[in-house]
C-alpha cells in the first residue's frame, strides 16, 4: 500500500470517512482485546522466567503502538491506497469466493484434525488459503501442506508440546 496526503486546498479538513479510520480503528481494538486478554494470564513465571502473558501483552503493545501512529497519519491527512505494482483495482468489488475460501480454511481445522490428523488438516487448510490466492496447482499445494505440517509437528513435538493426533483414528 502507498501512502499519499491529500491536496493541500483539502488539508485543513480532516477526513472521519470509516474507510480512512478503519485501519487504525481495527488495529488498536486487536491490541487492546490482547493487552486486556494477556492479564488475565501470568506475565511471569518462577522457573522460566516469562509466562504465558508476556508474549500477547507485548504484541497488543506493539499493535497500539501501530495503530497510534496510524492514527496520526490518517490524522495528518494520509490515504492508504493500493500501489500498481500490487495488481489490486480498489474500485472492483470484492471476490466473495475467494473471501469464502479463506474464512474455510480458518474454520477447516476446529473439524479436521481430531479426525483427519493434524498434517492433513493443515495441509487441506493451506489448500484453502492458496486457492484463495489464486493458485490452480492443488495437488502440489497439498503435498507442500503436508510437508510443512508434518515439519511443524515434529518440531513442536520435539519441544513438548502437542498439536493433536499426527495420524487420523483409523491409523494410529
Amino acid at each position: 500500500m502507498s501512502l499519499s496526503r491529500e491536496n493541500p486546498q483539502e488539508a485543513g479538513r480532516r477526513s472521519f470517512r470509516l474507510v480512512d479510520w478503519g485501519l487504525p480503528l481495527f488495529t488498536a481494538i486487536t491490541g487492546a482485546a490482547l493487552v486486556l486478554e494477556s492479564l488475565t494470564l501470568p506475565i511471569f513465571e518462577q522457573y522460566t522466567g516469562l509466562g504465558a502473558g508476556f508474549m500477547p501483552l507485548a504484541i497488543g503493545m506493539g499493535l497500539l503502538l501501530v495503530a497510534a501512529g496510524l492514527f496520526w497519519q490518517v490524522w495528518q491527512g494520509a490515504r492508504f491506497e493500493p500501489d500498481e505494482a500490487e495488481g489490486a483495482d480498489a474500485s472492483s468489488p470484492p471476490s466473495l469466493s475467494r473471501l469464502g475460501l479463506a474464512a474455510l480454511a480458518v474454520l477447516t481445522p476446529i473439524a479436521s484434525f481430531p479426525l483427519l490428523g493434524f498434517p492433513l488438516g493443515a495441509a487441506i487448510s493451506f489448500l484453502c488459503v492458496t486457492r484463495a490466492f489464486g493458485s490452480r496447482r492443488w495437488a502440489l499445494d497439498l503435498v507442500i501442506g503436508v510437508v510443512l505440517a508434518s515439519g511443524a509437528w515434529f518440531a513442536f513435538s520435539k519441544l513438548g508440546v502437542q498439536l493433536g493426533p499426527f495420524l487420523p483414528p483409523g491409523l494410529r
